[in-house]
């Protein structure tokens, strides 16, 4: 069922049910249930990444890397690289990565803040929060 309803322009498919109800343009999906549906430019590798029993939809110039990255819901211009072994979705356009190590103190020889929010994934980076500059 690779590719199997519509699969749009230049897109790729290679996997049981990859890319099965709908790819848009350019998009691809690899592996076992990947890229259900997908928005143009998407990128869907791993088992189910952007897959949740043909509810899920990847966004266009989405990339789900990972079993079930994306799996209840894509998001439009989102990364998602997950290797926990559970689901992971994105909420709104940003980075999201599981897992992340953490660490107890800044590095002095490096400038700027990234914030990871354990709840939903999330990296986000500020410099005016350590009084540097953009």
């Amino acid at each position: 069922y690779a590719g199997y309803v519509n699969q749009g322009q230049h897109a790729i498919a290679i996997g049981d049910s990859a890319g099965e109800y709908y790819q848009g343009y350019g998009a691809i999906a690899l592996g076992s249930g990947s890229g259900y549906e997908q928005g143009d430019y998407s990128v869907s590798i791993g088992y189910q990444s952007g897959h949740r029993d043909g509810y899920s939809s990847l966004g266009q110039y989405q990339i789900a890397l990972g079993y079930r990255a994306s799996f209840d819901h894509g998001f439009d211009n989102s990364i998602v690289l997950n290797a926990s072994g559970s689901d992971l979705s994105p909420d709104a356009s940003g980075l999201y990565i599981n897992p992340v190590r953490y660490t107890d103190v800044q590095d002095e020889n490096y400038d700027g803040l990234v914030f990871f929010n354990s709840s939903t994934k999330e990296v986000r980076y500020s410099y005016a929060l350590d009084g540097g500059a953009f």
